[in-house]
């Protein structure tokens, strides 16, 4: 009898204990030069921002940056689909980094691509999106769904960063960090001679 209570308490727990989660994609199908991409060369990101209603992309380079910004889902997009989707699983009150995940957690959305000639590309979703509507672990909560500027194409210059919105931007090869240091250091070494 006892066994019974044991399994029948287990089996209650394990129906009412649900997840809070939404599905993410771009607005629109994924394309680069003009052309829309579905053979699965483009990854999109699912990046936690913040647990603040003013929480916005901070970006360094070509990097999205923040104070607890963490990879929480990636997807490549299927072949023919398109558009970049996803499904964030956590519980209310789960963690994030040092935050604790329900309404207030704010996402954002970024996407990579390599051409055809090795060259990697990212570009930055314009909108975020906030958690609301968490009621208990088994709320339904709005999709998320992120403007992704496909069409437009940017190369960065010294010092420059990638904007929300902006487009495809090139990832600087790190070679060119390194001549970059190694002319510095010559500089250096010509002044001091």
């Amino acid at each position: 009898m006892k066994k019974f209570v044991f399994f029948l308490i287990l089996a209650m727990m394990a129906t009412t204990s649900h997840a809070l989660s939404f599905n993410w994609s771009s607005a629109a199908k994924a394309a680069f030069d003009g052309t829309t991409i579905g053979d699965g060369s483009v990854t999109g990101y699912l990046v936690y921002l913040g647990n603040t209603s003013t929480a916005t992309y901070d970006i360094e380079g070509v990097t999205v940056k923040g104070t607890a910004v963490q990879n929480v889902a990636s997807l490549t997009s299927g072949r023919g689909k398109g558009n970049v989707t996803g499904t964030y699983e956590n519980s209310i009150g789960g963690a994030i980094g040092s935050d604790k995940f329900g309404n207030g957690s704010v996402f954002g959305m970024y996407a990579t691509y390599t051409d055809s000639n090795g060259k990697q590309w990212v570009t930055i979703a314009s909108n975020t999106y906030t958690v609301s509507g968490a009621a208990d672990d088994g709320s339904v909560i709005d999709d998320a769904s992120f403007s992704i500027n496909w069409t437009s194409k940017t190369t960065l210059s010294g010092g420059q960063s990638a904007t929300a919105g902006g487009g495809w931007t090139a990832v600087p090869e790190p070679s060119t960090a390194a001549l970059a240091l190694a002319g510095l250091a010559l500089l250096l070494k010509r002044r001091n001679a």
